[in-house]
């Protein structure tokens, strides 16, 4: 007996091609892109909505070592060439191991909006964020964060995707002395 495989192995290498694509789009965009998997986030977040009505900026303000934990509960899958130089750094597990020193400089409370509109049923935002490069800068991005379709239970896919603004930002301070 013979079966005519044609069809799916063209159906395959069509796959392998198109994948090949995305993944060239997504490591040569100009855009710091990072695809996160915060599915243990979305699991803290879901004890804290158990325990606690007032939400989020509440429970933090009550146990502010806890913010740690907005960092540590999420798990860089992909990173692309933008992103590692946009964060000075030299490989995805380097970003990793600073995240939190990466979020540490903006002010707490627009991670904790982020993290409490997603708790709130939001899959999709854009803000204007501050980072701290691993070289110690200051650095201004649009970020927009996005919980692929799919994962909206989970949040296992999150697409962080930061335009640099740094240097626009510092020209209006520059203009408004």
């Amino acid at each position: 007996l013979y079966r005519d495989i044609t069809i799916e192995k063209k159906a395959t290498e069509d796959l392998q091609n198109s994948e090949k694509r995305f993944r060239r789009m997504f490591e040569d965009s100009p855009v710091a892109l990072r695809l996160e998997d915060c599915s243990k986030l979305k699991k803290w977040t879901s004890k804290i909505q158990a325990h606690s009505k007032s939400g989020l900026h509440a429970y933090l303000k009550e146990y502010p070592d806890q913010f740690s934990t907005l960092c540590k509960s999420r798990n860089i899958i992909s990173v692309n060439l933008a992103a590692l130089s946009f964060f000075k750094a030299t490989s995805k597990k380097s970003l990793q191991d600073n995240l939190c020193t990466v979020l540490s400089e903006g002010p707490r409370a627009s991670h904790i909006d982020i993290v409490q509109a997603f708790m709130d049923g939001e899959t999709s935002l854009e803000k204007e964020l501050i980072y701290k490069s691993l070289d110690g800068v200051i650095k201004y991005a649009i970020t927009k964060i996005t919980i692929l379709p799919g994962y909206e239970d989970t949040w296992s896919r999150v697409l962080f995707s930061s335009m640099d603004i740094t240097e626009r930002k510092l020209s209006e301070e520059r203009l408004s002395y």
